[in-house]
């Protein structure tokens, strides 16, 4: 298992590149229709975390935290595989001690990304009048991305226990 470790912090670090990669799919969506005409727009993460027209172009303070703790979980991540892959015989506690905050780190911006709608405050919903219809749904980005970045955190947790494994 511990000749596992460098492959596991790699693999962890590539999928949190992936996470915020998909922070440019659809993360919200909204369908309108006035006469017979339909049009839809998507938004990225992007978008609804340094403003849009939907969020009035203000920046979401919770989803750029989110944002920020990603590339801090990817630079953390980086450091534990160089950490790793070095091999040093000491007996260090710091790869260990950086993959669990890289858990927390990419943990926490997954439950930030799945919080959305709260944090820029948009809904979803669908409206029907005669002449208008619209809808707003959340989009596969959202779901994708906190998936992805849950998963980063979870290949992190056998370096973290290296400690343990070691006995």
């Amino acid at each position: 298992m511990k000749k596992l470790l460098p492959v596991f912090a790699s693999t962890s670090t590539l999928l949190a590149i992936l996470g915020i990669i998909l922070f440019v799919m659809p993360g919200y969506s909204v369908s309108a229709t006035v006469l017979g005409n339909t049009s839809v727009t998507n938004y990225s993460i992007y978008n609804l975390i340094f403003g849009c027209d939907l969020t009035d172009n203000t920046v979401s303070v919770g989803l750029l935290i989110a944002f920020i703790l990603t590339i801090i979980a990817i630079l953390v991540g980086i450091v534990v595989s160089y950490l790793f892959f070095m091999k040093k015989k000491k007996n260090s506690t710091l790869p260990s001690l950086l993959a669990l905050g890289q858990i927390v780190a990419v943990l926490a911006s997954a439950i930030l990304i799945f919080c959305l709608l709260p944090l820029t405050g948009l809904s979803t919903g669908s409206v029907d009048y005669s002449i208008l219809k619209g809808s707003a749904s959340l989009g596969s980005g959202v779901i994708l991305s906190g998936i992805i970045l849950i998963l980063s955190g979870l290949f992190m947790i056998p370096a973290a226990l290296k400690p343990i494994l070691k006995k």
